[in-house]
């Protein structure tokens, strides 16, 4: 039957007549006789004719009792002939189940989903999580279309590799690659079996690596859409800085002269460091969110350097004024004191009379029995009534400082802590000179859950009104103003700042490091110093200092501590509304927000996109290939061809009946037999 192909085995000749289909619900069992065109079973006799009309073949099968092999019914028994003619083919049949028509539309649909799925992620990628209806996740929909488009791809795979099932015995071949395409189509298990059986680049072993390369594609899918957080700007964020300091002093009279009392900002900020590391404060700021940045900005504020002097210091035993113990108290005059024989470790400036930086006073002739222990001390470069410079400029190694706020030693003797061996005292103590000073700051500053981060970037001195020296010799008033302009970092129109500070306000601060500078550190007892501060005040205070606890000693670091002290007072400066006024320099940032967004990675799209185009191809080659051999016809992956066609007798007689009652005889069978496919 002309687009019904038989299986016939290679080396059979074909059989001189071709099987008649049998009735779909007859049995036929019998002795069967060929004449002409009839076929006799049981006295029925059966004829057969066939007419071509274009490429299909018409049928008639008519019957009639009892009659002769050979002869033909009469007319009037051929009007009652059953009329099995093959009707033409409707549009469905036409174009669906016999061509390709379906296959095309489900690869269409396919690509369609896929162009969906990228349109839906290219919307939001960079954005935040899309709220749909029905509660539907970007997941779900990446699920969903994933699943329609490998669905839709593996139908017309598994259709055209169905189809090649069919052309691939119009050579001799084994019986057992039928059932290898065959199985090929239903899965991956059978399309890794026929790429194994496979040598080379076929076109089936195309399609089978389609349906192999599938079986990812949902991770792939899956892949190409990733959640990140990221922060985005959510509002603006103020952080505060000082440009002109400016507070209200302290001033009172006497004897209708003004005196004023150490800055009252800067004081509160270091205080509490002359006796511990105190605490960090915080600079006034507003941050809406958990995360606030700011650009680098500008501020005025107080700046240190410190320099370690080893060779400074002299040893030896002198008779001194003794201006460091705990109970000694200096006038203006310095005309109260008395002098102490001590030993230990001095400096001894130009034309001025030695100071004991750290050693110990002894009673009478016995210079072992310490009477009172100097353990460190603190002494400006600048006598503390007098306002005379020590050295010559008043600094040792500041001459790049002008007029400073505070420039001062600090000697400790690390063999004297905590210990009452008289003969460790000869050790050398640790000496730095520090100085504070005024000076613009740029900073890297950030808010992270309320606490703020800053990083000091770049710092610059303020220009001294006065390049000499600052004081007043007759009134010891404070002459100096001091200025900066720069450009506005936060403005990029680039307006100037003005930054700068008055003498007074000036003044004021240097009486905060006063406060410590002099100071000195005595033994209290074994495990406690005792501090003796505020030399200028009325009066001057002890307190005691835990030795593991004191900031100033050379075990603790004391050039962080200095650091310490001048960032508090620049925090401090920049906490001071300006002037009487209740308003502050605020530098604008930003607030950000945590969120989550969809991030897409296109390469993850690179192996479903392959894979469509190939499918594309793969459908156009076999629709080709079929198209070519005409006379096997468009079966894809229907069984109907086998079950209404068969075997040839000479494959029948070949197989025979007990070599296919159990499987494995079968596949054994079909290994060994080699067929092909032949036209009626």
């Amino acid at each position: 039957m002309a687009g019904q192909p038989s299986i016939s085995e290679q080396a059979s000749p074909q059989s001189p007549t071709s099987p008649i289909p049998e009735p779909d619900t007859q049995s036929i069992t019998s002795t069967r006789q060929y004449s002409d065109n009839g076929l006799s079973i049981n006295n029925d006799t059966y004829y057969a004719e066939t007419k071509s009309s274009g490429s299909f073949q018409t049928f008639y099968i008519a019957s009639q009792q009892r009659k002769s092999i050979g002869s033909k019914p009469s007319e009037s028994s051929a009007q009652n002939h059953e009329h099995l003619e093959m009707d033409q083919p409707g549009f469905w049949r036409k174009w669906f189940l016999e061509w390709w028509g379906i296959e095309l539309l489900s690869l269409g649909f396919s690509a369609l989903s896929m162009v969906i799925i990228l349109i839906v992620l290219a919307q939001y990628d960079g954005k935040g999580l899309p709220q749909w209806k029905l509660g539907i996740s970007i997941n779900a929909f990446i699920s969903i279309f994933a699943g329609f488009t490998k669905s839709a791809l593996l139908l017309p795979t598994a259709q055209a590799l169905g189809q090649l099932k069919w052309n691939w015995f119009t050579k001799s071949r084994p019986m057992h690659d039928f059932e290898l395409l065959d199985s090929a189509s239903r899965g991956p298990w059978g399309a890794l079996l026929l790429l194994g059986r496979m040598k080379g680049i076929t076109l089936a072993s195309i399609g089978a690596a389609i349906i192999l390369l599938s079986v990812p594609l949902d991770l792939f899918f899956q892949q190409i859409v990733q959640f990140p957080t990221v922060w985005i700007v959510s509002g603006d964020a103020t952080l505060a800085r000082t440009i002109y300091y400016n507070p209200v002093p302290n001033e009172y009279y006497v004897q209708d002269d003004t005196v004023y009392s150490p800055d009252p900002t800067t004081d509160s900020a270091v205080e509490p460091l002359i006796w511990s590391t105190g605490n960090p404060q915080q600079v006034r700021s507003s941050c809406p969110s958990r995360r606030c940045t700011f650009e680098p900005f500008e501020s005025l504020g107080v700046c240190s350097s410190c320099i370690e002097l080893p060779d400074l210091l002299k040893f030896g035993v002198r008779n001194v004024v003794d201006n460091w113990s705990a109970d000694s108290v200096a006038n203006p005059n310095l005309d109260n004191l008395t002098n102490t024989p001590s030993v230990g470790w001095y400096l001894e400036a130009p034309g001025q009379d030695p100071i004991l930086m750290a050693g110990y006073s002894y009673q009478s002739n016995d210079t072992l029995t310490p009477k009172s222990i100097l353990r460190g001390r603190i002494e400006p470069m600048r006598e503390m009534f007098t306002r005379q410079a020590r050295f010559p400029g008043g600094t040792i190694n500041f001459h790049n400082i002008t007029n400073p706020l505070a420039d001062f030693l600090i000697a400790f003797n690390l063999g004297i802590l905590g210990s009452s061996d008289s003969g460790i005292f000869n050790q050398t103590p640790v000496v730095h000179e520090c100085a504070l000073y005024w000076c613009v700051q740029t900073i890297q500053a950030r808010l992270e859950g309320g606490i703020i981060a800053e990083n000091i970037t770049a710092t610059r001195q303020l220009v001294s009104s006065h390049a000499d020296d600052p004081w007043d010799p007759d009134t010891k008033t404070f002459l100096t103003n001091f200025t900066l302009t720069k450009p506005d970092l936060q403005n990029p129109k680039g307006a100037l700042l003005n930054f700068g500070v008055s003498n007074i306000t000036t003044r004021t601060t240097i009486q905060v490091s006063e406060i410590f500078s002099p100071s000195s550190w005595t033994e209290f007892n074994g495990d406690t110093t005792m501090a003796k501060v505020n030399w200028r005040g009325n009066p001057f205070y002890n307190r005691p200092v835990a030795n593991s606890a004191n900031p100033w000693s050379s075990h603790n670091d004391p050039v962080a501590h200095v650091a310490a002290i001048a960032e508090e007072m620049s925090k401090a400066m920049r906490n001071t509304p300006q002037g009487a006024t209740d308003t502050y320099d605020l530098v604008i940032g930003k607030a950000w927000e945590e969120q989550i967004r969809v991030h897409i990675i296109w390469a993850w799209i690179v192996l479903p996109a392959v894979l469509m185009a190939i499918s594309f191809v793969f459908l156009a080659a076999t629709m080709a290939r079929s198209s070519r051999d005409d006379f096997i016809g468009i079966w894809k992956t229907s069984a109907l061809a086998i079950l209404f066609n068969g075997f040839g007798d000479d494959v029948q007689r070949k197989i025979g009946g007990s070599s296919t009652e159990r499987l494995g005889q079968a596949k054994r069978t079909a290994k060994d037999l080699t067929v092909r496919l032949e036209e009626d």
